[in-house]
């Protein structure tokens, strides 16, 4: 009689159980879950978001990394920056150099006059121009305006910051040493060094009698 009174109990509990599973919710499947947008999850200035498919391993297989926009352009602003002083861009040579010259004695002394004529372009403000003249020394220098320009000197020679863009003109005036060479100094020259110019003209040259 006792196994018969409490049956249908046992019955009834097995229903209710029933019932509670089929009226609760199945369990979500990740894949279906909307993604949930960035911008929405308030991250403090600075964050930085690493995605990877191991987070037991998260820093050593890592998949994506997730900066702000404003960090992005900041570390892009840096690397060409860096970049910049490892290969510093090499400025254009003037595209024309017309040159002139005389050899003249000093006492004892043999050297050559040399004027150049430069004609170049420039696209921007402060802009650096290379002229040459490396072992030359150079004794004047003045823009196509008449005023005086502010010449520099390198190890490629010396060159000049030009202000202002547009067309420009440059007169240089150089004096190199006349070299002798050969047997009993029978060769006599000069050593000049150019900026690379695409069109460069000796135009003029005087040479003392009998040389």
């Amino acid at each position: 009689m006792g196994g018969v009174m409490y049956r249908p109990l046992a019955i009834l509990w097995t229903l209710v159980f029933a019932l509670a599973a089929v009226g609760a919710d199945p369990p979500t499947d990740p894949s279906k879950v909307p993604p949930r947008p960035l911008d929405s999850l308030k991250l403090p200035p600075g964050t930085v978001i690493v995605i990877t498919s191991d987070p037991k391993d998260s820093f050593q297989k890592i998949d994506a990394v997730v900066i702000s926009p404003e960090e992005y352009k900041r570390l892009l602003d840096a690397a060409d920056q860096l970049k910049k002083q490892a290969n510093p861009d090499k400025p254009d040579p003037p595209s024309v150099c017309r040159l002139s010259g005389k050899v003249e004695t000093r006492g004892l002394t043999e050297l050559v006059t040399i004027r150049a004529v430069f004609e170049f372009t420039t696209t921007g403000p402060k802009t650096v121009v290379p002229l040459g003249g490396r072992k030359a020394a150079a004794v004047s220098a003045t823009l196509g305006d008449g005023k005086l320009a502010p010449l520099q000197f390198g190890d490629d020679g010396y060159s000049v910051t030009v202000e202002s863009a547009g067309q420009h003109k440059l007169t240089l005036d150089w004096e190199v040493p006349l070299q002798s060479r050969g047997a009993q100094g029978a060769e006599r020259g000069f050593l000049l060094h150019l900026p690379g110019c695409p069109i460069t003209l000796l135009e003029r040259m005087e040479l003392p009698s009998g040389g």
